[in-house]
């Protein structure tokens, strides 16, 4: 049923029914021979869980959605939160992007092949650096709430406290064994703070997964390493805006559309690009792949160009690629 794009269902195990049968016109018994049968695909069974079974054995649940639906739903979601996190926040993306005097390229993260690790903390390195540089106390906090909004400030703040400020005997130990490492004790942070926080980014930058990172972030910040975290994200949120500003994306038009049905919304800007010539100034002509893949970058990530790939294999009405995948996964984005 096209009308179907995704269910959860809770099984023990997939089987498939097989028919056999003969043609009814074959009777005699060299026309019953193997080359003659025929069989069938009956049906595919889904042994269902119930409620309590996990106390008698194992169970596995498992999502089924055709192919490219999970990833439209993740850049649909980006997409949507990124028109409305300024609302929230009273940032205000793209005049933080062009007051701190970069580009949204500026915030791009590495290609894949490029990472010393797997922690994606580029951006968040280059915009503690571009901040490093302005005197002001007052305008760095107007330069952060701009573009973050001004939960941010707070942020930063209780990240800086915890890995400069007081703290228990046990974490004041931990925090300047690692600290040690990259050169820093908690007095010289403290003298210099945002240019240290730069270069304690970097180190988790090299982190092989977000576990890692986690782990040896939290050596640096104790309890307050989770902000590094949402501090990442808004960073990603603000480039993602303010590109969506660029290519002149109607918001009101996405968030009519949802989080399923965004990605459409954005297609005409990704495939195509005005391209006005003397004698027809409306000319609109196909986006070079490379310029594309920036840009999916740009609005998610640098994985963005997979995602679109494997969410443009969605076919609404038409036969559908079914993926069996761990409900439990972490989010794509």
């Amino acid at each position: 049923d096209p009308r179907i794009d995704f269910f959860t269902v809770f099984i023990y195990g997939l089987t498939n029914s097989l028919r056999w049968r003969h043609e009814a016109e074959f009777e005699t018994d060299l026309e019953h021979a193997p080359k003659y049968e025929r069989r069938e695909l009956e049906c595919l069974r889904l042994d269902f869980y119930h409620p309590g079974d996990a106390d008698q054995d194992d169970f596995e649940e498992v999502r089924v959605v055709h192919s490219g639906l999970f990833e439209r739903l993740a850049m649909g979601s980006r997409l949507l939160e990124a028109t409305s996190r300024a609302a929230l926040t009273q940032a205000e993306h793209v005049e933080g992007v062009r007051n701190l005097g970069v580009r949204w390229q500026d915030f791009l993260e590495p290609e894949k092949e490029d990472w010393e690790g797997g922690a994606g903390l580029v951006p968040v390195e280059m915009f503690a650096k571009t901040l490093a540089k302005v005197d002001s106390v007052a305008e760095r906090e107007t330069l952060v709430s701009a573009f973050l909004g001004e939960q941010a400030i707070g942020w930063m703040e209780d990240l800086l406290r915890s890995v400069a400020g007081p703290v228990s005997v046990d974490q004041d130990f931990i925090r300047r064994e690692s600290l040690g490492e990259i050169g820093l004790t908690p007095e010289s942070v403290l003298s210099e703070p945002l240019s240290s926080f730069a270069k304690i980014v970097a180190e988790l930058e090299k982190s092989q997964d977000m576990k890692e990172r986690r782990e040896n972030a939290a050596r640096f910040f104790g309890e307050s390493a989770f902000r590094l975290d949402q501090i990442a994200h808004e960073v990603a949120i603000a480039r993602t805006a303010a590109l969506l500003h660029l290519l002149q994306v109607d918001d009101s038009k996405l968030q009519q559309a949802g989080s399923q049905r965004a990605l459409e919304v954005l297609l005409p800007k990704l495939l195509t690009v005005a391209d006005p010539a003397e004698d027809d100034p409306g000319r609109v002509v196909d986006r070079a792949e490379n310029d594309r893949n920036e840009l999916l970058k740009g609005l998610f990530g640098h994985e963005g160009p997979d995602l679109f790939k494997r969410a443009m294999e969605a076919n609404v009405g038409e036969e559908y690629l079914w993926d069996f995948r761990d409900a439990r996964q972490e989010d794509i984005l």
